[in-house]
């Protein structure tokens, strides 16, 4: 299945978003073109492997997104911390104490569809400015960033079928992510670094979980 493009009001709607169904659907893209993910077999190597490049990847585009705020006057004046709606001490809690490794799978595949709403709402913020702003650099790093989100997800979901684990889908409208539709520059900036922000900070906490379960049950 293929989506037309999708805002993120019109997600609302969507009867089955990217990240419910990330083994199938595909992600509009900010230009015409299309990619697919294919499935992959339930390995913890492979889910590990796609983690580390879900998290390199985030790094990447958090410097990629600092060099295009440099018309803010003083970047450093952005205030410290992350958005008390997105707690990753909370959702990480979730993950860690849940018992076996398939559960802590699907802990983190609620987490992670989480994380996909949060980057398409963030993917509909429009810049409310005059100042010359890369809009199609910044698409053009979500647009990626959601697809190895998915690529993650999809790794997950196919972990937790062949363990024969039902899987949640989480609709957009049930997340209840209050980022504004539209916003001047200094906090565009402050919505998106701090967003791959937590995410990073989650998905590290989730690779040190990982690598201490994988070596307890090696």
């Amino acid at each position: 299945m293929i989506f037309g493009a999708i805002t993120s009001s019109e997600a609302n709607y969507d009867p089955t978003p990217w990240w419910t169904d990330p083994c199938k659907h595909t992600i509009p893209p900010p230009v015409l073109e299309r990619m697919r993910h294919g499935r992959s077999a339930d390995n913890r190597s492979i889910i590990l492997n796609q983690l580390n490049i879900l998290i390199n990847n985030n790094k990447v585009y958090l410097k990629q997104l600092g060099k295009l705020y440099t018309r803010i006057k003083d970047p450093n004046n952005i205030p410290e911390g992350r958005f008390k709606w997105l707690n990753i001490t909370k959702l990480f809690a979730g993950v860690e104490t849940a018992k076996g490794y398939n559960s802590k799978l699907k802990k983190l595949h609620n987490t992670m569809q989480l994380f996909g709403g949060v980057l398409e709402k963030l993917s509909g913020v429009q810049l409310r400015s005059h100042v010359k702003f890369n809009k199609d650099k910044r698409d053009d790093i979500l647009y990626k960033s959601k697809l190895d989100l998915k690529a993650f997800i999809c790794e997950v979901e196919e972990a937790l079928i062949n363990a024969k684990k039902t899987t949640k889908n989480i609709m957009l409208k049930d997340m209840k992510i209050p980022l504004p539709e539209q916003t001047n520059l200094t906090q565009m900036y402050v919505l998106d670094v701090k967003i791959f922000k937590s995410m990073k900070s989650f998905l590290i906490l989730y690779f040190i979980e990982k690598t201490k379960c994988d070596n307890v049950s090696s």
